[in-house]
């Protein structure tokens, strides 16, 4: 894991032994990994690696606050207060997390349905996310698109106005939509449910096509609509869209255009 190092220069037991107890005790690492490369790419996160300070142990809180989390809430506990904006930070509000200001959203409910599983499907009011790191990614998703980024001027697009020739077909249909989450075609995919009572209606899924690993440098996804929103630089000079911006136009070609 090449997102996180500590302060070589602080030696103090204390903080060794806090940061030990938080990294293994974290437990699997790939998702959230995966989340920080995300908001990086989103300009949301300064830079990587992160490195770990006093502050952030702080910022986890008591072992048991620490203790009852899931695996991934425990991870993202340690440097989500370094994210830009405040509308995904993690807050703890008599007793219970929220993302975002405890008076503004609802509190956070773990559905424990895998005990081993590190990233569970979480609910927040009406909605359940097939996990808690989807929360994140849908919230910088909504930042990211609704127009008031001062950081990044990300290309909203389609593929029929990218691409050409126009596709005429596309890969993503609504099956592969609504299916659980996980990967397809090698993409994190994100989903959410409305939830009435004992019923549940799905509402919304995000593939993330570039931005969520390592090597990448710019984030491109696309929504059950098929609009896409994509951080590759533009190709200065060029006209055409697939000119313009061309690595989102091969992702689109290869990952949605049938």
């Amino acid at each position: 894991m090449d997102v996180l190092l500590l302060i070589r220069r602080d030696t103090r037991v204390s903080y060794l032994l806090r940061v030990l107890y938080v990294i293994e005790e974290g437990g699997r690492w790939d998702r959230c990994v995966s989340l920080i490369h995300c908001l990086k790419n989103c300009r949301e996160l300064p830079s990587l690696p992160i490195i770990i300070t006093p502050d952030d142990l702080r910022q986890v809180g008591s072992r048991a606050v620490f203790d009852t989390r899931p695996e991934a809430v425990r991870q993202y506990s340690l440097f989500s207060y370094r994210i830009f904006d405040a509308y995904a930070g993690l807050v703890r509000a008599n007793g219970q997390d929220h993302v975002g200001p405890s008076w503004l959203t609802h509190p956070l409910t773990y559905v424990t349905i895998d005990l081993t599983d590190p990233d569970p499907p979480t609910k927040c009011g009406k909605y359940v996310y097939c996990s808690f790191t989807d929360i994140i990614v849908f919230l910088t998703d909504k930042h990211l698109t609704d127009g008031i980024h001062f950081r990044l001027r990300p290309h909203h697009t389609h593929p029929s106005q990218l691409l050409t020739p126009r596709p005429t077909e596309y890969q993503l249909t609504r099956d592969v939509m609504r299916h659980a989450r996980g990967q397809w075609k090698g993409c994190r995919k994100v989903v959410y449910w409305w939830v009435d009572g004992a019923s549940m209606r799905w509402h919304g899924t995000i593939f993330i096509l570039c931005g969520d690993k390592a090597a990448d440098d710019f984030l491109v996804r696309v929504d059950a609509r098929l609009r896409i929103c994509t951080t590759e630089l533009p190709v200065a000079w060029k006209r055409r869209p697939d000119e313009r911006y061309p690595q989102t136009a091969a992702l689109v070609r290869q990952k949605v255009a049938a």
